[in-house]
């Protein structure tokens, strides 16, 4: 059904501030003159013709040459995160999808966009991802550091320290990405942002209690040395309490569900993603031992894990049972 929003009569004067998006979202309307000023939409003629197609489609529906999102478009719009992650994050890699085919391309992850993939991930996991990470933290009362290992653009950290009341630190690869975090944030004195490889973590933070990381180990051929890299964690942040996971994961035969376009974009960089039995056996060889387990809601074949050090393991099963 359509969302009960309450329009801001100034939201109209100020419709130039806004992408066409979410000027729809907050309950407005939009014809052919707005979308002739350029401050307004810079190509008039594609988005013309994309407002013909979505009102085709039933995303839009039009009334006097006025167009407005349509009930399925609002729900259609809870799922724009992955929408923009497949068609922005991975649209170069598929349209070159014939070159990777015939190995006419070598190295086609460089194809990617990262920053957009990094931010696309936090929007669609705001209805189903953030609710049971703002759970976990209050069932498991976690005080301390929050490190965000590929933390990208910095939201979802943000988002979550400013919710729990700890200070955070992302690490992230992505120049872009990072630079966009250290800007977007560079006034909130509790959160910090370095440069990092997940792969090749170095140096030392003694206040971080627990690491969070999402959507990582699908990336990679699940072997030793992807328990290597989980374990160098216990090394860099050596006070480290609690260490939650996010990811999603290929079908399997217990379970054929699967995110839309998943394996084939991975597929098309060369990557057989893992399955559940592979995380959990790589968790299994790690020096963690894994106390819980949520399934996400909405998301095919996603899950959050909740990991303590084995060190701190007898600790642990000692709190629960006081």
């Amino acid at each position: 059904m359509k969302k009960n929003l309450k329009v801001d009569k100034r939201l109209k004067d100020a419709a130039l501030e806004l992408n066409l998006l979410d000027f729809l979202l907050l309950g407005n309307s939009i014809d052919k003159e707005m979308l002739s000023d350029p401050h307004f939409c810079s190509n008039y003629t594609a988005a013309c013709s994309a407002f013909v197609t979505l009102e085709y489609s039933g995303v839009l529906t039009k009334n006097l040459d006025k167009f407005s999102l349509s009930d399925f478009g609002y729900a259609l719009c809870d799922y724009i995160g992955l929408i923009l992650m497949l068609f922005d994050g991975y649209g170069s890699l598929m349209s070159e999808q014939k070159k990777i085919a015939l190995n006419r391309i070598k190295f086609p992850s460089k194809l990617m966009k990262g920053d957009s993939i990094a931010e696309a991930s936090i929007d669609f996991g705001k209805d189903t991802v953030d609710p049971i990470i703002s759970k976990i933290f209050k069932r498991y009362n976690i005080k301390g550091t929050i490190c965000d290992l590929g933390c990208g653009i910095g939201a979802r950290l943000s988002w979550l320290c400013h919710e729990t009341g700890n200070s955070g630190l992302g690490i992230e690869n992505n120049d872009k990405a990072l630079h966009i975090a250290r800007n977007k944030f560079k006034s909130n004195k509790s959160l910090s942002f370095e440069k990092g490889d997940i792969c090749h973590l170095e140096g030392v933070w003694e206040d971080v209690a627990v690491v969070m990381q999402y959507f990582v180990f699908h990336d990679f051929v699940i072997n030793k040395n992807c328990v290597s890299i989980l374990n160098s964690c216990l090394d860099v942040f050596p006070n480290l309490k609690f260490f939650i996971y996010v990811d999603v994961l290929s079908s399997s035969d217990g379970d054929r569900s699967i995110m839309p376009g998943y394996d084939y974009v991975h597929g098309l960089l060369g990557i057989s993603t893992p399955t559940y039995n592979d995380i959990i056996k790589l968790f299994n060889e790690s020096n963690y031992f894994v106390i819980d387990e949520f399934s996400m809601p909405n998301m095919p074949n996603t899950f959050t894990w909740i990991l303590v050090p084995k060190k701190l393991h007898h600790l642990w099963l000692a709190s629960k049972n006081c």
